[in-house]
């Protein structure tokens, strides 16, 4: 078991979070339609489909590709963008997140990839991302549910810090504006 990182407190109940110690790779793990080519020589570089830099670039060229540049932040922790970052020495260009038009097409079952649409394309490709960098950075969350001391629940997988966004407050059924956020002392 990892170490208790934050507790809540909702009428009777207590809601313990942990830090996940063996989180899935949402890259391995989940269906994603986006693919990532990331050039690098860490654990963090990402290439699911093997390509090289050269072949990389014709996809960025290609009328069959949707892709977007991705930058990497690295400083104790990487942050991962499709938007470059101020800092020139820690930060720079990894590769690209792509996908076909037509697997777009299938995905949304679309005949056209208009300018609006395209925004949301390009929100789920940012999407994908910071569910990486959330992985790469150990940034992945369970928790435990005491009711009355006793443990009733647990889960695990939930990306993020921000535990509304991520779903472990709504899974838990902790409902906003009904908790409070409480010593971990108190919670044991």
């Amino acid at each position: 078991m990892t170490t208790a990182i934050e507790a809540f407190k909702q009428d009777n109940e207590i809601l313990v979070i942990y830090q996940d110690p063996d989180p899935w790779n949402p890259r391995e793990e989940f269906d994603n339609l986006f693919k990532f080519a990331f050039f690098g020589t860490d654990f963090r570089s990402v290439n699911d489909e093997g390509l090289n830099e050269e072949q990389a670039q014709e996809i960025q060229k290609s009328r069959d590709y949707i892709s977007f540049p991705v930058y990497m932040y690295d400083h104790s922790a990487v942050a991962f963008s499709m938007r470059p970052f101020s800092c020139p020495w820690d930060s720079g260009c990894v590769g690209i997140t792509y996908c076909s038009k037509e697997d777009i097409r299938k995905n949304w079952n679309w005949k056209k990839i208009t300018k609006e649409r395209l925004g949301q394309v390009k929100k789920l490709a940012a999407l994908e991302l910071e569910e990486y960098s959330s992985y790469a950075n150990g940034d992945v969350f369970g928790f435990i549910l005491y009711r009355n001391g006793e443990e009733t629940d647990s889960s695990w997988g939930y990306f993020g810090h921000d535990y509304e966004k991520s779903g472990i407050l709504e899974n838990a059924g902790f409902k906003k504006g009904c908790y409070e956020e409480i010593n971990l002392n108190e919670a044991f």
